[in-house]
């Protein structure tokens, strides 16, 4: 078994990347402010947009960023991220900011499968979780795309891995920020708190 071990070479065939950061822990993001400028938002456009979401107010996509210096700075930090996640994936090209708006989910909210097509990485931007239910406000789920046409055992794996999962669930948490390829498929789950949930989503392509 140790000579299989040390000579069994293993090859990815397609690897599905997801990158996470929380910038509320390395850098200054005025969170507050941000909330303050979605409310307003919000306000001005009370219908908002309706596309996966289910229940909640989502946000008309916007393309340009907004004029305000806690939106420069987040961007700022977005793109570096994006910018290192490129790299990885040896695009050998700059993307840029296709476009990106807010989700306000309340009780019961959230958003079936999806995924974002058109872009190359795409991600989510945590703005505002319940502090004592955040386990309960809805996490997101990436779920793979080719077990769809052969499921896997439901029974007999005594202990799901990356390798043998057909999902893989992160839960949010105000500042966190996720860089996933847009073509995954994800959904959010239901909010089942009490108190608001706050993300921003965005999309960025050639």
């Amino acid at each position: 078994m140790e000579q299989f071990s040390k000579q069994l070479k293993q090859q990815s065939l397609f690897v599905t990347p997801l990158w996470q950061i929380d910038l509320i822990d390395t850098m200054d993001v005025d969170l507050f402010s941000i909330k303050k400028q979605i409310g307003v938002l919000k306000k001005l456009d009370e219908e908002g947009a309706v596309h996966t979401n289910r229940g909640g107010w989502q946000s008309k996509a916007v393309q340009d960023i907004l004029p305000y210096d806690s939106f420069t700075q987040l961007f700022q930090m977005i793109q570096g991220a994006v910018n290192a996640a490129e790299q990885i994936m040896e695009l050998g090209t700059k993307l840029k900011l296709l476009n990106y708006w807010f989700n306000v989910n309340e009780y019961g909210d959230y958003n079936t499968i999806h995924n974002h097509m058109g872009s190359i990485i795409s991600g989510v931007f945590y703005i505002d979780i319940p502090k004592e239910d955040d386990e309960n406000c809805g996490a997101i789920e990436f779920i793979r795309n080719d077990s769809i046409p052969y499921h896997l055992p439901l029974k007999g794996i005594p202990k799901y891995t990356p390798i043998t999962g057909s999902s893989i669930t992160v839960a949010p948490a105000a500042g966190r920020l996720l860089l996933f390829p847009s073509w995954v498929n994800h959904t959010v789950g239901s909010n089942r708190s009490q108190e608001t949930r706050i993300s921003m989503s965005f999309n960025y392509g050639f």
